[in-house]
């Protein structure tokens, strides 16, 4: 691993900076303009408006003039000192290009949040179309896949944070927006710690706006928060709050397949968080609702996530063949939309309901699909549960050695999630060691 040089002191930051050429001192000022900890070459050509040869160029002199630090990861660090002097000698003349260099700066988090978003979970409603369309028609290559989304996230988390705040308080309330939609999924599949910070400077963008679509989104993010902590209460309040807000709103710049899109996704969401806190008959009706709501529109893939959370609270009353017939029946769709992880939960909940109609076999077979679907690094909480179904699957047919396998991965799943949710799951499996169950 490359080892960072001694950081400067104040007066030997500010003899590097008086050392550089014009050119280069003036590009390493405009870098300052990015409030995040590291750099990467996309990002320097974005702040630069440079083709992507001449930006590494660029980069090169600065590493080596000692600006810059280029770690094995590829990004490039900035020592505390060298950043203020560079910050103190930016001039009256470079403060506009400081300025276009922060919007620059902005739009491309948010164009790359957004990509991110659409690799986690393509068919989702969004609330933003002519942006999430840009972004769709000019998908970048290094950001079609999930394994990719979740390594963007992973990676620019910090720097996301750090910008959310800058749109903020530079008044790009849209993209600020937009980070904290894509980042309140990513946050669903993950668990990070520190991802409310960014949500809440969503909603006081959302706020900044007025745009009751935009300050309906943001309650949407905050219930999932707290749905993920087990406050159920606070879920319900917010998820409610949000449905009452887009039912409200008229929008009228926007079209009624939009705004019925929309109440769909607002529908959907209040089902599925009746469902967590178990209150499954409100789960149902709101999942009916959403089912009307789909099957108006023609929209295959709201109509099949509508059936699957109907699934939930027959299997509660133990109708199983009915719970399997409503779960094979919203898979096809979500296939042909390229919902994979959504399509993950399918087949794992019919790994449980197949297991408990006694098709071992086919339960398994599901259960694999699943795996498929939603690696560890990707879905860590979903691959916990479906090892944990296999477990049981395994355990029901005798074979224990391949169900202690299955519980020692759920077990591996689990353990570094931060999230009680996590917790309780992880203590709720320790039943598997207990002979009697």
């Amino acid at each position: 691993m490359t080892q960072p040089p001694p950081a400067p002191d104040a007066d030997s930051a500010a003899r590097l900076i008086r050392h550089l050429v014009t050119t280069d001192r003036d590009a390493a000022v405009l870098l300052t303009a990015h409030p995040g900890p590291h750099w990467t070459l996309d990002l320097a050509a974005a702040v630069w408006s440079l083709p992507v040869p001449e930006t590494r160029a660029r980069l090169d002199r600065l590493v080596h003039s000692g600006v810059l630090t280029r770690h094995d990861d590829g990004h490039h660090t900035m020592a505390i000192e060298v950043r203020a002097a560079l910050e103190r000698t930016a001039s009256t003349v470079l403060l506009p290009g400081c300025r276009r260099a922060r919007a620059r700066v902005v739009s491309h988090y948010a164009e790359h949040a957004i990509a991110a978003d659409l690799a986690l979970d393509p068919g989702r409603w969004r609330w933003h179309p002519p942006m999430v369309e840009q972004v769709r028609l000019t998908t970048r290559d290094q950001l079609s896949s999930r394994a990719q989304a979740h390594a963007w996230f992973h990676d620019e988390l910090d720097n996301l944070r750090e910008v959310a705040g800058m749109a903020h308080r530079t008044s790009h309330h849209q993209q600020a927006v937009l980070i904290a939609e894509a980042i309140g999924v990513w946050d669903e599949l993950q668990r990070p710690s520190g991802t409310r910070g960014i949500i809440d400077l969503g909603l006081a963008s959302a706020e900044s706006l007025g745009d009751d679509g935009a300050h309906a989104l943001m309650h949407h993010a905050i219930a999932l928060w707290h749905l993920r902590r087990r406050e159920h209460d606070l879920a319900l309040a917010s998820i409610n709050y949000a449905l009452a807000l887009w039912m409200s709103s008229e929008q009228p710049r926007r079209s009624h397949h939009y705004h019925k899109r929309g109440l769909t996704h607002f529908y959907l969401a209040v089902s599925y968080a009746y469902g967590q806190a178990s209150h499954h008959l409100m789960a149902a009706h709101y999942a009916q609702l959403a089912l009307h709501s789909g099957e108006e529109l023609g929209w295959r893939r709201d109509i099949a996530v509508a059936r699957y959370r109907q699934a939930l609270p027959l299997y509660i009353d133990e109708h199983w063949t009915q719970t399997a017939a409503l779960l094979q029946s919203a898979l096809p769709p979500l296939v042909e939309n390229n919902e994979e992880l959504m399509a993950a939960w399918v087949h794992r909940d019919l790994c449980e309901v197949l297991m408990d109609l006694g098709r071992y076999d086919s339960a398994h077979e599901h259960g694999q699909a699943a795996l498929a679907l939603a690696p560890q690094e990707q879905a860590p909480l979903l691959c916990g549960q479906v090892h944990e179904s296999l477990a049981w699957v395994a355990r029901k047919q005798g074979d224990h050695d391949l169900a202690r396998d299955h519980f020692e991965r759920a077990w591996s799943c689990y353990a570094p999630l931060d999230s009680p949710l996590a917790v309780q799951m992880l203590v709720s499996s320790l039943d598997f060691t207990n002979p009697s169950t």
